[in-house]
């Protein structure tokens, strides 16, 4: 029984080190620390709280649940409002240009999908 305790926990930190699963770093991980994932694939779902269309693509200010905010800059137009959930998959990086202006701290996104609210919205 031990044992297989051992082997849990050894998962478990194991997958919370590689950044996936419930582990992966959300909003506020990537405020806090945003040198420690840059160019480094990130996931998240959260609130689309402003939208801004531009030519070519879409700049959006996403929310988590405890209204923790980052920019996310998506290629062409996004099929999402303001108010609803997304999953974000892109790469966090330092800088870019949005519209011609300069963004710091901002996800290029790969994908933008529509997601479900979160289950538990302010338990973590």
């Amino acid at each position: 029984m031990r044992r297989q305790w051992l082997l849990v926990l050894a998962l478990s930190v194991a997958v919370a080190g590689c950044g996936v699963g419930p582990f992966a770093p959300g909003i506020s991980e990537l405020n806090a620390k945003p040198n420690k994932f840059y160019q480094q694939s990130v996931s998240f779902k959260a609130r689309i709280s402003r939208i801004q269309s531009l030519e070519g693509e879409t700049l959006l200010e996403v929310a988590d649940a405890q209204e923790h905010r980052i920019f996310v800059r998506a290629p062409g137009t996004v099929e999402a409002g303001v108010d609803e959930w997304v999953k974000i998959e892109g790469t966090l990086v330092p800088e870019a240009r949005v519209g011609g202006k300069l963004v710091y701290d901002i996800v290029m996104a790969d994908s933008v999908t529509s997601a479900r609210a979160p289950l538990l919205r302010n338990l973590f």
